[in-house]
């Protein structure tokens, strides 16, 4: 236990100095990099955000809602391409790395897992972050630019010590970290909606369609936030 109190400190030092500079300095090189661009490809992974399609009240679904944003920044024809299933895991991913993201040779993955890796109790957090070292390693290997974002907790989740919304923090801090090694940025969507749990648990619950997946109104809530950091990041000239 004392090692914990210790080692948290520390920890959360590296990620909060990684998020606030590293972060928005590789979003903005990378984002400009493909202003202009005659095509820009981007793969969606992550069920729990991307598993379920929607349409606003201009007829845009999820994947066009994001479409018109990143052309607008990038001033650039996107491509988007979900290859997200539902309940899918860090290790369920990598079996189809090759065919649901390499063979596309995306230019950018929006990347959110985890939530259901935190769910499994066989599952140690020795072995997840092994498994996760081992998804970026690949990605890394083949140069593929991804924006790493950490899990939401599901609709019903508890707080509380050794609650599940405990382990998926534990879980999220592995992928922080793991982002970090890897040298890719990363935006913490689980802190911003564990907020909104802990502020407003009626809203909270109130963006799922189950216990899992977003509604429409969860999705845009999220998006949009990721496409507010993403706009900050390239636009900032420091």
């Amino acid at each position: 236990m004392k090692r914990y109190f210790i080692r948290v400190p520390i920890l959360i030092f590296f990620i909060l100095l990684f998020s606030c500079v590293t972060t928005n300095s590789l979003i903005r090189n990378h984002f400009r990099s493909l202003e202009e661009s005659d095509d820009v490809t981007v793969v969606l992974l992550g069920s729990s955000l991307f598993g379920r399609k929607w349409t606003t009240d201009k007829g845009l679904s999820y994947g066009g809602f994001l479409k018109s944003h990143l052309e607008d920044i990038l001033k650039s024809q996107i491509s988007i391409i979900n290859s997200s299933v539902p309940y899918d895991t860090f290790n369920s991913t990598r079996l189809r790395l090759q065919e649901d993201i390499l063979s596309y040779r995306p230019d950018i993955v929006f990347l959110i897992l985890g939530v259901i890796d935190s769910s499994r109790p066989g599952l140690t957090k020795e072995t997840y972050r092994q498994q996760v070292n081992e998804f970026l390693n690949i990605l890394q290997k083949h140069k593929v630019f991804v924006v790493v974002m950490t899990s939401f907790g599901s609709r019903d989740l508890l707080s509380g010590f050794g609650s599940g919304a405990e382990r998926l923090g534990e879980f999220n801090e592995i992928i922080q970290w793991e982002a970090g090694l890897h040298r890719y940025p990363f935006i913490d969507v689980g802190e911003y909606m564990e907020r909104l749990r802990t502020n407003n648990n009626k809203k909270f619950r109130s963006m799922f369609s189950n216990e899992y997946q977003l509604n429409e109104n969860g999705q845009k809530f999220v998006l949009e936030f990721i496409l507010k950091r993403i706009k900050k990041a390239v636009k900032n000239s420091g």
